[in-house]
């Protein structure tokens, strides 16, 4: 599909979790990726670092550092994910000489953080370690089981309206 459409210059490595594949599997799609002139950005979307830090080993660095990933981004939800390990994580990503960058993703979940003191305090976090809040998400409507989580979009608006530029 890549090969016959030249105008998709960016593509996200997403769904399920794609640093369940082992560095050598990562390594044959970003090869592949890298192989296509017309693609310009590589972006790998993971929640790993919040349950897995030690994936993000020096060998998964490298791997980010040799095809060029551009960013990634990190799925994140509340301040007590920022632990000891995924700090370590993001110092071995730096060492390692890879230019990505690093966003972040939070979904927006009842109850945990649907708060403006607590996303402050996560999104602070984040920037000191050089993480990007980058999207504050909503629960798809149609997620299974995922009602009890569900923030209101106008509970959202008032959310970023508290934080303001605070971050």
């Amino acid at each position: 599909y890549l090969c016959a459409h030249s105008e998709i210059q960016e593509v996200i490595i997403s769904g399920g979790e794609p640093l369940l594949y082992s560095n050598t599997d990562l390594a044959y799609r970003l090869r592949d990726l890298r192989s296509l002139p017309s693609v310009r950005r590589i972006r790998i979307h993971t929640r790993v670092w919040a349950h897995n830090p030690y994936r993000l080993d020096e060998k998964f660095c490298k791997l980010l550092a040799r095809y060029n990933v551009t960013a990634l981004s990190v799925h994140l939800v509340h301040p007590v994910e920022l632990t000891t390990e995924l700090v370590a994580a993001v110092d071995r990503l730096r060492a390692s000489g890879a230019r990505t960058l690093l966003v972040g993703q939070t979904p927006l979940l009842k109850g945990i953080n649907d708060d403006p003191a607590v996303l402050h305090e996560l999104f602070s976090g984040m920037v000191d370690l050089g993480i990007k809040p980058y999207y504050l998400l909503h629960n798809m409507p149609n997620t299974p089981g995922a009602a009890v989580r569900r923030t209101s979009v106008r509970r959202g608006v008032e959310i970023m309206l508290a934080l303001g530029r605070n971050v």
